[in-house]
């Protein structure tokens, strides 16, 4: 019988073998049959590899459902924050917030490459040292030591607007991804004769992952005993580079605040209130450092976050449940949340990507919900001037006519969405009688100078696009590319 059973799997593999049916992601095609990566057999290039490896400075957050909002009585009246039901993808997010040592590292970046050609770029680029001044406080040292000094190197950077925070993440990912491809061998940077790397100095031809991947940027061939070597180049299909650094979006950055979520273990099966794990979601903890009350001390009573605990109370007394910090803490201070991120409340506010609308939660999508779309393309209007000032490619609108013939948008600008319009039945007058508006840009979180009110995940404010302050930071994220419910490799 056993013979029987070994001579039948002989004859299926031999028949396999012949009909050319392979396994998902094999070198051959499923469908054809033809070999892929094959010269003689049509050359179809596939790369098989998934970069799956966490990003530099962020971690996996594995997506699922949550209740955005808050759940804590609205004693402001606010009515900005209606718990609703979503669900959002995996996604990456970094592990502490900015740090001012990071933020010095992009303006040295921006200083090599234009301090002679534009250095515009650079002023645009420095964070308001300005914001520690108080009319009646006395704030100097702050002023000029806060930023510069190596004392508040592992600090978070504040005073940056939420332009300046996605030009660091624009320029933060085409870093990340020029190292890569330098680990992978893909681009090998000549060096000067003192050993130093001087091709980044050319602002026509400095490294953008967009422009690298339009073939708008070249890194120069190098010289191997004699003879010219020219570089590699990798296109998206080779899965070596990593998609964009961005601010978070709002959804993101709240589902990442109430990580606490992760670690809840279903009861047992004879609690009929509870049907199935997703039903948890609307019996989530009020507070995400473990507690089923507003409570941010640890079981010995110490302060876990940074924050004003009461009117001229900055830190408490000392050696009294201090939480130590009067102003910003190191953002590596305090016990991360489940997910092992650092400060999401209380330390300093933080940006996200979303345009404010008070009632956002109850007309954006209930999957990856964003408020702030706009829908771009290359601009080729001029193909010999593809890069902007800055080294980016040129970018525009979508126009009406390309868009006319969509069924899922037909704005190449989307912020207003069911605002205002008849279909939402709601009307802000923003930017008449109100201070909402396109350039309204939400942040969360609470502060080192904030009440514990503004701690809770789903408290949500907004400030100008253009403006900074002394309470507000922020972090980057990344998108997944997949749905996998796993933490990668």
């Amino acid at each position: 019988m056993y013979q029987k059973f070994l001579k039948g799997l002989i004859c299926f593999i031999i028949i396999i073998k012949l009909v050319g049916c392979k396994p998902p992601e094999s070198n051959y095609s499923n469908t054809t049959g033809w070999k892929y990566n094959d010269p003689n057999e049509g050359n179809f290039k596939v790369n098989f590899e998934k970069n799956l490896n966490v990003p530099p400075g962020l971690v996996f957050i594995e997506g699922g459902m949550i209740k955005l909002g808050a759940d804590q009585e609205d004693v402001r009246n606010d009515w900005n924050s209606t718990s609703r039901r979503v669900t959002i993808n995996s996604f990456y997010i970094d592990k502490t917030e900015v740090r001012n040592i990071d933020y010095r590292e992009y303006l040295y970046y921006l200083t090599r490459l234009f301090e002679k050609v534009n250095p515009k770029i650079i002023e645009d680029a420095q964070p308001d040292q300005l914001v520690w001044r108080n009319s009646l406080s006395y704030n100097e040292p702050y002023v000029e030591a806060y930023f510069e000094t190596p004392a508040f190197n592992n600090y978070p950077v504040v005073g940056v607007t939420w332009k300046q925070a996605t030009e660091y993440c624009k320029w933060r990912t085409n870093r990340v991804n020029e190292k890569v491809l330098i680990s992978k061998g893909y681009i090998i940077k000549p060096l000067n004769k003192k050993g130093q790397d001087t091709t980044s100095l050319n602002p026509e031809n400095s490294f953008d992952t967009k422009s690298y991947l339009l073939g708008k940027y070249q890194a120069p061939d190098i010289m191997v005993k004699g003879k010219k070597v020219k570089q590699k180049v990798a296109s998206i299909n080779d899965g070596v580079l990593f998609p964009e650094y961005r601010l978070p979006t709002e959804a993101e950055w709240e589902y990442a605040a109430n990580g606490v979520l992760k670690d809840y273990k279903p009861q047992a099966k004879k609690d009929k209130n509870l049907t199935s794990s997703n039903e948890l979601i609307t019996k989530r903890k009020l507070s995400v450092f473990g507690n089923n009350s507003i409570n941010y001390r640890d079981a010995y009573r110490n302060y876990i976050a940074n924050f004003k605990q009461s009117s001229g109370n900055y830190k408490g007394i000392i050696g009294d449940n201090s939480d130590n910090y009067i102003y910003p803490a190191p953002v590596n201070a305090y016990t991360p949340n489940a997910f092992g991120i650092y400060n999401m409340l209380g330390n300093v506010n933080e940006w996200v990507s979303d345009i404010y609308r008070p009632l956002s939660f109850l007309d954006v999508a209930d999957l990856n919900p964003f408020r702030g779309n706009e829908y771009k393309e290359v601009d080729y209007s001029d193909t010999s001037k593809l890069r902007d000032e800055k080294g980016y490619i040129k970018m525009k609108l979508q126009t009406n006519d390309e868009i006319s013939k969509r069924t899922n948008y037909n704005k190449a600008v989307e912020a207003d969405k069911n605002d205002g319009d008849a279909a939402s039945g709601s009307s802000y007058s923003y930017g008449v009688s109100s201070l909402i508006n396109n350039k309204s840009r939400v942040f969360k979180g609470g502060s080192w100078d904030d009440r514990e009110y503004w701690l809770n995940p789903g408290r949500r404010r907004f400030l100008d696009e253009e403006k900074s302050s002394s309470t507000v930071g922020f972090r980057c994220a990344m998108s997944f590319y997949g749905t996998i419910a796993t933490q990668p490799r």
